[in-house]
């Protein structure tokens, strides 16, 4: 039964190929002529005439070369083309949402389609001003879905975003393991301390040679930091600025699961 139901999918993924390509006045064959030309026989990105019995087959995926081929040839985004095969990259920031990791690691917002519809929301009707720690619930309703290319308002702002590590323990307890965090990379040089060895109240995202981190940090002399935790005990490194480490941003937004703390 796995071997009819591959096939089915096969033949159905056959004719939605056959359709997109029939929408631009282009056959198989052409497609095939097209490539070669283009990319050569030899090349990975070559499609091959057979393209369809081997989808019918259930057992066949293009590979990423031949999908970028395709869009290449057809003129259809390599997005489109990838969602039509049955590989969504937005599915990559989703498992990067849900499975644990050790390190901090920031999410890749090039994933995300454009044009997709995606669920939104609005701020609750509040009269008084919302508490530092609240559940979303209380903050936002739902609305109807936007398509994510007209929330420009949101996207232009330069925000990025991080997923907390497990061996991120600078940022405990001020951020929890697995919280996702949004950074500010347009700071000013006022939320660095100016006097040597005092500590900021701005919680940073940094970047060094083993990866990315986050804490509050302290001033040793010009150019020079140090890391800073607020709970657990951690010998101090002085790091270099820039040279060694780089200030990514300032976190100003936590969004952490307490059905799972």
């Amino acid at each position: 039964m796995g071997t009819k139901a591959n096939s089915a999918r096969g033949a159905d993924l056959a004719e939605r190929v056959r359709s997109i390509l029939a929408s631009k006045h282009l056959t198989l064959s052409q497609i095939s002529q097209l490539s070669a030309a283009r990319f050569g026989r030899s090349s990975p990105c070559f499609l091959p005439h057979t393209l369809y019995h081997e989808f019918r087959l259930g057992t066949f995926s293009p590979s990423l070369h031949q999908v970028f081929a395709l869009s290449q040839v057809s003129g259809y985004r390599f997005f489109d083309w990838l969602r039509v095969l049955g590989c969504n990259l937005e599915d990559i920031p989703r498992l990067q949402v849900l499975l644990p990791s050790k390190r901090t690691m920031l999410f890749d917002s090039s994933l995300v389609d454009a044009d997709a519809w995606i669920p939104w929301f609005r701020n609750r009707p509040c009269g008084a001003s919302a508490p530092p720690v609240a559940p979303l619930a209380q903050l936002l309703q739902t609305i109807s879905p936007r398509r994510l290319r007209f929330l420009s308002g949101i996207t232009n702002r330069g925000f990025f975003y991080a997923r907390i590590g497990r061996q991120d323990v600078l940022a405990f307890p001020d951020l929890i393991p697995g919280s996702i965090v949004r950074v500010n990379p347009k700071f000013s040089n006022g939320c660095i301390p100016k006097t040597n060895g005092a500590t900021s109240t701005q919680i940073f995202l940094i970047e060094h040679n083993k990866g990315l981190f986050c804490c509050r940090l302290r001033v040793v002399e010009k150019g020079v930091i140090v890391p800073v935790g607020t709970s657990l005990s951690y010998a101090q490194v002085e790091l270099q600025v820039p040279r060694v480490a780089r200030l990514l941003g300032i976190v100003d937004l936590e969004i952490r699961s307490m059905l799972q703390t």
